[in-house]
């Protein structure tokens, strides 16, 4: 019977802490979700990075690993033609969530600067505002 290595035991040569399997599992998971919600590998490879502490070259093909699990586990594998329109409306969707925490923060400069954000996103889809 095996037992989960120790600290010392998952140090490689370089001397860095190595991930666990069932950590890599669950930072893979996470970066499956978000790719189901939208964002670009940008943006998920700092969040993982930042979030779980590995290195940006590692997020990366953390990244890429899981992109091509989650396509491969879709029936159809063709590339969506409205990539560009998905992740506009994520980003609208998370300054959305962030305008309702500055509001109830009460930062009124946040709250302006979102606004003006989230009117040039979707005057990107085609929305018109003002005089027609």
């Amino acid at each position: 019977m095996t037992s989960a290595p120790t600290v010392l035991e998952q140090i490689d040569p370089q001397g860095t802490v190595r991930r666990t399997n069932d950590q890599r599992a669950v930072h893979l998971d996470r970066i499956k979700n978000l790719l189901d919600k939208g964002l670009t590998k940008a943006v998920i490879t700092s969040y993982v990075s930042s979030e779980f502490g590995i290195s940006r070259a590692q997020s990366y093909k953390d990244y890429d690993y899981a992109a091509t699990e989650r396509f491969t586990e879709q029936s159809d594998n063709t590339p969506e033609d409205h990539d560009l329109v998905r992740n506009r409306d994520a980003r609208v969707r998370m300054m959305d969530e962030v305008f309702v925490a500055a509001y109830v923060a009460k930062d009124a400069k946040t709250m302006a600067l979102l606004a003006r954000e989230i009117e040039r996103q979707e005057r990107m889809s085609g929305q018109t505002y003002g005089k027609p």
